[in-house]
């Protein structure tokens, strides 16, 4: 009698674990692992791809995949066909997780539409319809009733062992650039198609790394079905270490796109000004500082465009680090950037310097020699990234930062003189 009364005393203690429901620790690590969809979409949404690679990618990709087990678990070890308040959550969270990922995902189908792939390779394209196919064959197992859950645990082995057995390896090999199958790194080829636009770059970065998680999040649940714990764990130490060297390569390209800002700038203001040939100086100045504080957001421009005159004794341009194409396209274009993180300069300073500049000026007097009166403080680059003095008569437009630019018409009206930093 007494060893009946321990039997059931010991059943009673088990049940949430025969029952297959979900406590209180799992709920909490689930909802962690499960946020990973969203910060994907925030990432995308607002940019912030350098703090998102900052904050333990790995460690949130992984916990994304332990969540993912955790209700594999359980779900399959639930008798019965009830649903619990918990779970019900989970489904919840899963329609989250899936519109998160669903916008990640157009962005990326997008991007990868622009790179030029050639007919040796693989389509991206099918490579991401084969992945998103079996991750969302492996939710159906928790998101679908639970008297069909077996059924498709079945599906979902038999479609990722005829269709995806090797999409994880082999997407993490085209990232590295170690696959015949993208002959190179796929992010290099973007990069390069996407002429070194770095919210393009980072966006197809992140879903990528999107997409990898998904399809490693398939293998290791197919490995746990298939081959048991021991060897999901093997795997997963394997796995986290590719996904370590994945997001390492993605911050060094990211720089790399970085690194290229100025070669590529200067082809993007040609390809602009041919473009735009017949507008109006006004309208080009405007069309190029956009575009420019738009595709390269991490520095601050100046944009002068006037008409095309000649010679130091009508307009003179000192630029740090910048362009200066005269004569191209029937216009002048004088263009001067500074890295964000720089102090601006002070402008109270700045307006005395051409004030002064003004009232030693006179009429009679040359650009160039205007030029020399110039505070000489105002050439340094470490303080100023451009200044200059051109002709008032030549139609010039000026678009740049007003906490970083200062420009004037002289007393006499004759010449414009700016600095900018």
């Amino acid at each position: 009698m007494a060893h009946m009364v321990f039997l059931f005393m010991f059943l009673i203690h088990q049940i949430p674990l025969i029952m297959g429901t979900f406590g209180t620790d799992q709920m909490i690590q689930i909802k962690s692992g499960m946020s990973l969809p969203e910060s994907f979409a925030n990432t995308v949404k607002s940019g912030s791809f350098s703090s998102f690679m900052r904050a333990t990618p790995v460690t949130r990709v992984f916990g994304f995949i332990k969540a993912i087990a955790t209700i594999m678990n359980v779900v399959l070890n639930i008798f019965g066909t009830n649903e619990s308040p918990e779970l019900l959550e989970i489904k919840k969270l899963y329609q989250e997780m899936s519109e998160r990922f669903s916008s990640v995902d157009i962005k990326l189908r997008d991007l990868a539409s622009q790179i030029t792939w050639t007919t040796t390779e693989i389509q991206f394209g099918l490579v991401e319809q084969n992945i998103n196919s079996n991750f969302e064959q492996l939710q159906h197992i928790y998101n679908l009733p639970l008297t069909i859950k077996d059924i498709e645990k079945k599906r979902f082995m038999a479609s990722f062992k005829s269709t995806c057995l090797n999409c994880a390896s082999n997407l993490f090999r085209g990232i590295i650039g170690t696959d015949t199958i993208f002959t190179g790194s796929i992010l290099k080829k973007a990069i390069t198609s996407f002429k070194y636009d770095r919210r393009k770059s980072q966006n197809f970065m992140i879903g990528t790394l999107q997409l990898l998680t998904k399809a490693v999040s398939a293998e290791l649940m197919y490995d746990s079905f298939e081959y048991g714990e021991n060897y999901f764990q093997f795997r997963q130490v394997e796995w986290t270490a590719r996904i370590r060297n994945v997001t390492d390569l993605m911050q060094s390209v990211d720089q790399e796109v970085v690194s290229k800002w100025y070669d590529q700038a200067s082809i993007d203001i040609d390809d602009l000004s041919v473009k735009h040939n017949g507008l109006s100086n006004h309208n080009v100045s405007f069309i190029l500082y956009n575009f420019l504080q738009e595709k390269y957001y991490w520095r601050d421009w100046l944009v002068i465009v006037y008409n095309p005159i000649w010679g130091i004794k009508t307009h003179i341009n000192h630029v740090c680090d910048g362009y200066r194409k005269y004569g191209v396209h029937g216009r002048n274009v004088a263009i001067a950037t500074v890295d964000k993180s720089k102090p601006a300069i002070n402008m109270k300073e700045s307006a005395e310097i051409i004030m002064k500049t003004s009232n030693s000026a006179c009429s009679r007097l040359d650009a160039n020699i205007v030029y020399n009166q110039i505070d000489v403080k105002t050439r340094a680059c470490s303080l100023y990234g451009s200044v200059g003095v051109i002709s008032s008569h030549a139609d010039v437009w000026f678009q740049g930062f007003s906490e970083r630019l200062i420009h004037t018409p002289l007393r006499y009206g004759k010449y414009t003189v700016y600095v900018f930093g």
